[in-house]
């Protein structure tokens, strides 16, 4: 059974109703809202909301925006009585995505399961369009929330007041981390040969919504005892040495780098069956990896003249290219192609790590190819 069909079956059977009479809570949809930025967080009293959607050109603009932040969409309402369908179109589905994202693009699997639970599609997708033109539009602020001046012009002394509002989902995925590490920290504190353990310190807990946390939200009801803030001190910012290679690139790449890419790609990876939705999911986060080693690898050019050093012989020379160009002519087809084929053989290598035994991850020789041409694909596009 799919992870749709186990959560609506469930619920049905807690409320001892078939699943086409629970699925009927998707008319309630038409009193929420879909929200990225809730004032709630800041103060429990407050009603306002906003819906930002990602803007993929200003991300690439070097500037702080929220339009330039990809976060999670939440959903709102005012009473918990309307929250039933908010947990089921938030739900996350086999491949990470969630149903109401499936819907949205038109997933027929997904559309097929509704109709054998008892859902109608036309029906669906009527209540859907309208609730996704619910969408939280942000025209002021509010006196009890907390603002800031930023300036924008020294001389004349002009500035913007501006309201801080975090992110729904940030601040969800931030309490539920820190608890994770809360939880891990107690249990090895119990056995005294366990693994070291990492613990957050000195947060606040702001709790939400009065008496009731599941009349803020739907990643808030996950919540019932507060969410989590992190000290707001500024960090202590210290400027990180580059590791030179001087043979192997990939071996100097920290691993704060790619962590996160390889840890969703092993999941997605080992899902038993791939629809249109895991293998886009597997090909923007083999092409997101590629991006980052390259962004990675430019951070050398800004030193032009180090691979003359004795100590960088060993340094394969379409390396010593793409890491100092200004000391070599420009990287050829071929040289392009062995750094794309030693980025395929660096990610079969890293993906055998998240095995228990550590064996080799059985990515076959169109798999590799593939995987080369993205890493082809992203240094032409670059201008490498």
């Amino acid at each position: 059974m799919s992870i749709l069909k186990d959560f609506v079956t469930s619920k049905a059977e807690g409320k001892k109703i078939s699943t086409g009479e629970w699925l009927q809570c998707i008319h309630k949809l038409n009193k929420c809202s879909l929200a990225t930025h809730i004032g709630k967080f800041i103060n429990k009293n407050s009603k306002v909301y906003t819906c930002v959607d990602y803007d993929e050109k200003l991300a690439h603009q070097g500037y702080l925006m929220t339009a330039a932040c990809p976060v999670d969409l939440d959903i709102v309402y005012d009473n918990a009585a309307n929250m039933a369908p908010a947990p089921l179109m938030m739900l996350p589905l086999e491949d990470g995505e969630t149903v109401f994202r499936h819907i949205m693009a038109g997933d027929a699997q997904v559309l097929q399961e509704f109709e054998e639970l008892g859902l109608p599609a036309d029906e669906l997708m009527q209540e859907i369009d309208k609730f996704n033109q619910n969408r939280g539009d942000l025209s002021g602020t509010e006196e009890m929330l907390k603002q800031v001046f930023f300036p924008i012009d020294i001389k004349h002394q002009e500035d913007h007041l501006l309201t801080l509002l975090p992110a729904s989902s940030m601040a969800e995925t931030i309490t539920r981390k820190v608890k994770e590490m809360t939880y891990n920290a107690i249990k090895v504190r119990k056995n005294k040969d366990a693994d070291e353990f990492k613990e957050v310190k000195n947060c606040t807990i702001r709790g939400l919504g009065g008496t009731n946390s599941r009349n803020v939200s739907n990643y808030c009801a996950k919540h019932k005892d507060g969410i989590y803030l992190l000290d707001s001190v500024p960090p202590i910012a210290e400027k990180r040495k580059l590791r030179y290679p001087k043979q192997n690139f990939y071996n100097v790449i920290p691993k704060i780098i790619y962590e996160e890419y390889f840890e969703s790609l092993y999941k997605l990876l080992n899902v038993p069956v791939r629809n249109v939705h895991i293998r886009n999911s597997i090909d923007n986060l083999f092409t997101g990896l590629a991006k980052e080693v390259l962004w990675y690898s430019s951070l050398y050019t800004k030193s032009p003249g180090w691979t003359k050093d004795e100590k960088y012989i060993g340094l394969k020379k379409c390396y010593k290219k793409l890491l100092d160009p200004t000391m070599y002519e420009p990287l050829s087809d071929m040289d392009r192609s062995k750094v794309a084929n030693d980025f395929s053989l660096w990610v079969k290598n890293k993906l055998s790590m998240y095995h228990k035994d550590h064996r080799a991850y059985a990515l076959g020789d169109a798999e590799m190819m593939y995987l080369s041409k993205i890493m082809n694909k992203v240094m032409k596009k670059r201008g490498i």
